[in-house]
């Protein structure tokens, strides 16, 4: 929500989920009553925002889209609320919509299944128009010599093939979250497949992932519904070499192609103080040789030379 510091220490937005049956006019329908109110943080008090631009926006349940947002009015009556249902980055919806007041009126958002878009029909080509055949020309010497001859053929003109209807449209399946970079984390790689038609079905119409032409094993991944969401476990990606990589899902209608990136396996500091590479330790090795030998070593030579300067020089005196 936005149109004040919200959470900022001014004011604390409270959503609660009413029960339905507190509105009247949608009974058998599927929504949801939603009361917004603004609280003073100063005061601890309800606010009522009498003006203002107050921008609100909700997840919508899976597998649902918005058929209408209303709020209610002081009798109670269902006042329509224009609505945007805008795709979000992880795949799913988000609808949004303006109100003039909070902490004044309930909101209730109406919901219906969710429908895809449906694909354009194939335009049927039409069917050329046969040409004349020519009539022979009369024999002017012998009227009759080119009569009883009924056999004259038509050139062979190509017609288009009756295709018996529609044929059916391949789905166009397309990854949602592009942009596919692992950079080590443990949680994995996620990679969301959804398709433009009959969405509803693609998890179930899923059969594996192929990486640069490879089917990979199911072990190293997994794949939940929400149109398809396949996670390649971590394990697996260490075994790829860093760079760019070609990913292929494939389903039982089609499939889709799509790539990402292995960040270079680089050394890092762990907060333990061991040094890791992609999450795991590696061993150092540490220096441990001592320089203090070959000083005390140095000096003692050094020290036998004078000495014996000293002895040859008494000795020469002498």
């Amino acid at each position: 929500m936005t149109g004040l510091h919200f959470g900022n220490g001014e004011y604390l937005v409270s959503v609660r989920k009413l029960p339905n049956e507190t509105v009247k006019g949608l009974e058998g329908k599927d929504y949801e009553v939603l009361d917004i109110d603004m609280i003073n943080m100063y005061r601890t008090e309800l606010s009522k925002l009498v003006r203002g631009n107050f921008k609100i926006s909700r997840l919508v349940p899976d597998g649902k889209d918005v058929k209408q947002v209303y709020y209610v009015d002081k009798e109670g009556k269902l006042v329509k609320v224009p609505f945007k249902q805008i795709l979000a980055s992880d795949g799913g919806y988000i609808v949004a919509f303006d109100m003039p007041s909070m902490s004044l009126y309930n909101n209730v958002i109406e919901y219906t299944d969710h429908k895809p878009a449906e694909p354009e029909k194939p335009v049927t080509p039409v069917e050329p128009e046969k040409p004349v055949t020519p009539e022979k020309p009369v024999n002017p010497v012998n009227p009759g010599s080119n009569q009883g001859d009924n056999n004259s053929t038509q050139p062979n003109v190509p017609t288009p093939g009756n295709n018996g209807g529609n044929t059916n449209v391949s789905p166009e399946y397309y990854v949602a979250n592009g942009n596919l970079v692992w950079n080590g984390d443990d949680s994995g790689m996620l990679i969301v497949v959804k398709s433009k038609t009959d969405d509803e079905k693609t998890f179930e119409r899923f059969k594996s992932v192929e990486i640069d032409g490879k089917v990979v094993d199911p072990s190293n991944y997994d794949v939940v519904k929400g149109s398809a969401r396949i996670t390649l476990h971590a394990s697996y990606l260490r075994s790829l070499k860093p760079g760019k990589h070609a990913v292929t899902a494939r389903f039982s209608n089609g499939s889709v192609n799509s790539e990402f990136t292995v960040a270079s396996h680089v050394a890092k500091k762990a907060p333990n103080g061991k040094t890791t590479l992609n999450g795991k330790n590696i061993r150092t090795v540490v220096k441990t040789g001592d320089s203090t030998g070959f000083e005390f070593m140095f000096a003692f030579v050094i020290a036998s030379m004078l000495l014996g300067v000293v002895i040859a020089m008494r000795k020469k005196n002498a």
